[in-house]
């Protein structure tokens, strides 16, 4: 299976842009992969480097690309998609208001629907994964 690196992030109009990530001058970029319009000025690619997230490379059932930061639902369960260095992967981590995390084992890509994401749901999210610690400590 080839790995696709493509990344997304919000514009100042809380639009999401695709493509390749860039970090530029103290400005972080999502640049479109492919061709993009030659009337655009760089201004139009800078995004919010807290809402940059990468492709899981997992789709849901409706083949919705599933990135860093989505909350999906498997059998009335909602969960956060999020990269953990401590695993070396993407995880799906149970939305616990008690901070404590139950991971989603296996992933089958029929049962998982896309519901949105941390940005601009905050109203699913019970506990700020924002401030998690765990998932980034490496064993050693």
């Amino acid at each position: 299976m080839e790995t696709i690196w493509k990344f997304r992030g919000l514009n100042s109009k809380k639009e999401w842009l695709y493509g390749d990530l860039i970090h530029n001058r103290g400005e972080v970029f999502i640049a479109p992969i492919g061709i993009a319009n030659p009337l655009a000025k760089a201004e139009d690619f800078v995004v919010d480097e807290n809402t940059v997230g990468l492709f899981s490379g997992l789709f849901d059932k409706n083949r919705k690309e599933i990135y860093d930061g989505d909350i999906i639902i498997k059998h009335n369960e909602f969960y956060i998609c999020k990269w953990s260095a401590m695993f070396a992967c993407f995880v799906f981590i149970e939305n616990s208001e008690y901070g404590e995390y139950n991971y989603l084992q296996e992933c089958d890509e029929k049962e998982i629907n896309l519901v949105g994401d941390i940005y601009n749901n905050d109203y699913m999210v019970k506990y700020n994964f924002s401030k998690d610690t765990h998932l980034n400590k490496k064993n050693g």
